[in-house]
């Protein structure tokens, strides 16, 4: 199901491509890592591309290039401890629980 809205908030993306990485548990092609997030999220693929870029640059994701035009991305250790205190930091706001 496709989210209506258009998603152009920088951290929002970086989580939904964290997330998306995060349930692969294994090195994506970046043609089904753009599918799975763009075909499910109402995103900007120039927003997509500066997010993704920005957690390969601060080594959240990591990339491999398995050929000279194809690239794999697999969430590192600290993406995935980012997205769990994220992940965590939401869960405490929506409980109403002490920050």
């Amino acid at each position: 199901m496709l989210y209506q809205r258009e998603i152009n908030d920088p951290v929002l993306i970086q989580f939904i491509i964290l997330y998306t990485l995060n349930q692969a548990k294994d090195y994506v092609p970046y043609n089904n890592l753009i599918n799975l997030v763009l075909d499910n999220c109402n995103i900007n693929f120039q927003d997509f591309q500066v997010a993704l870029d920005n957690l390969e640059h601060t080594h959240h994701v990591k990339a491999f290039l398995e050929s000279e035009h194809n690239k794999k991305y697999k969430i590192t250790k600290k993406g995935e401890n980012e997205f769990r205190d994220y992940v965590d930091l939401l869960e405490k706001i929506l409980k109403g629980t002490n920050i």
